[in-house]
This record gives structure tokens, sequence and C-alpha cells, in this order.
């Protein structure tokens, strides 16, 4: 950067062109708010343009959830494409993206890029390497009534020697539990509406990564957050039709940060 800092980076005006444009593009105007597995290139600019999820991201030093590693393995790296769409389901994914040798995609991630083909639908195909499937799942959303027991003795799929036989159960318990569905509406990126009607036995699922600072709460009333074996949030709420308010309130740790920052901050000002 020293040896180059006056040197300019052209704009590139024809960025809608890329692939990596072109895919994220159609998901923002088809499928908003659907969570998306992304390989390579892809995965990288996946936010660039537009607010999308998916599963992993970009950079993963820090990631909160270590269940999304060996779902990427598997994804990309396995033949069998029953556990990749397993894995899919138990992560609450709506489409995956693959990407064949043709593809301009930068990475090419995926070693077996025809495992798909007649096994998910495809939604979108440029055909020039690039493809968009559609994962099978019983409602949208990311929030499931489940039964609490089957919940409480579930394991996580990424325990060595029975990945498929807990990958099985998480899509049992995910996509085959009692029919009562869910309203899911991200207010924003610290809230969540959840609408539910929770019978006896019954928790709450909601498949975004546990965090001591999620709070719920329904009717003024304060409910027991904890996580699963996936790393997700099980919400344990009394019988009856609830609207739960969920909500990322600010850690104690953050507030402490801020008062830090602006104590040093007047500490440089009196120095000075």
């Amino acid at each position: 950067y020293l040896r180059h800092a006056w040197t300019p980076f052209v704009r590139d005006i024809y960025f809608d062109r890329r692939i990596e444009y072109r895919i994220t593009d159609w998901m923002a105007r088809n499928m908003p708010g659907s969570r998306a597995h992304a390989t390579g290139s892809v995965r990288f600019w996946y936010n660039a343009w537009h607010d999308l999820p998916q599963i992993g991201g970009g950079s993963e030093q820090g990631v909160l959830n270590n269940i999304v590693i060996p779902t990427q393995w598997q994804i990309a790296l396995g033949d069998d494409p029953e556990p990749s769409i397993h894995w899919l389901q138990c992560l609450g994914a709506d489409a995956i993206i693959v990407h064949d040798r043709n593809s301009e995609e930068l990475y090419h991630d995926y070693q077996y890029p025809k495992k798909f083909e007649g096994k998910l639908p495809v939604l979108w195909d440029d055909h020039k390497g690039n493809r968009i499937y559609r994962v099978p799942r019983r409602w949208p959303g990311l929030a499931r009534v489940v039964g609490r027991a089957r919940a409480d003795a579930l394991t996580s799929p990424a325990e060595p020697g029975r990945e498929r036989e807990n990958l099985r159960a998480c899509v049992a318990l995910v996509e085959n539990g009692p029919d009562s569905p869910v309203e899911f509406r991200r207010e924003s990126a610290t809230a969540i509406r959840l609408g539910a009607r929770i019978e006896p036995g019954q928790t709450l699922l909601v498949q975004e990564s546990f965090d001591p600072y999620w709070r719920a709460y329904s009717g003024g009333t304060r409910l027991s957050v904890r996580k699963d074996a996936l790393g997700f949030m099980l919400i344990d709420a009394p019988p009856g039709s609830h609207d739960i308010r969920l909500v990322f309130e600010t850690p104690l740790e953050n507030r402490a940060g801020r008062l830090a920052t602006a104590a040093s901050g007047l500490m440089i000002l009196g120095l000075a």
C-alpha cells in the first residue's frame, strides 16, 4: 500500500455482468429473506449489493456457531446428496447455489456439482455452469413448533460416526413435527416476531444461532431461551397461543466497552 498509495483503482462499470452480482440480484428479487448456501467468490460477495441471509459467510474466524463448518465440508466435498440435503433442511436453508467447472465463479469448491441433479428442483439455470436449487422444506421461515422431548434428545450431526443417523433425526424434528406452522417475521437484525400455538409437551425452535443475550417475551413475560444440539435456540413457552418478540439485548461487555472507550477518549483530550 505504501508503494502504491496514489495508484487509482479503476471502477468496474460492468460489475453487473459478473456471476457474483447476477446470482445475488436474482436471490434478492425472487427469494428475499430466504437463507441460502453459497460457496467461493459468490459467498464472499453475497452481501455486497443486497442484504441476504446465508449459511456461513465470507469470514468465519470468529464464528459463533461452529456447526456451519462441517456443513460446508459435506455439501461442497461429499459425493452423496442425501446428507447434504439433510444438512440444508436442518439449518433452515431454502436454496443452494451450485457452480461446476464451466462457471466463471473463481474457486469451484464443489467436487461433485452434479450430485443434486434429479434430487432437487432447479429454480434458476444460466446454462453457463451455475444453478440455484430449491431445498424442500415444510414451511418457510426459521421457526418450528417441535416436540420438547425429541428436541432435548437430539444430538449434533457433527458427532463423528453418527452423522447420517443424527441428520435424519434432525430432519424428522424440523420437517415432520406437529402440524402447527409458525408466523416468522424479522423486524430488524436484533428483533424477530414469532406467532405460534404451543401444546403441552412442545417447544419453539428458532433456527438462529444461540447467544446468552437473546431474550424472548410473550405478553410481558420473559420466556426461557436455551441452546439446542445445532447451536440454535429453543424457547420454552407455556401451552397456548403466543405472540413472542425475540430481541437481542446489548451485552454488558459491550456497554462496558463503550464506557471504557469514552473514558479513554476523555483522558486523551485531557492529556492533550
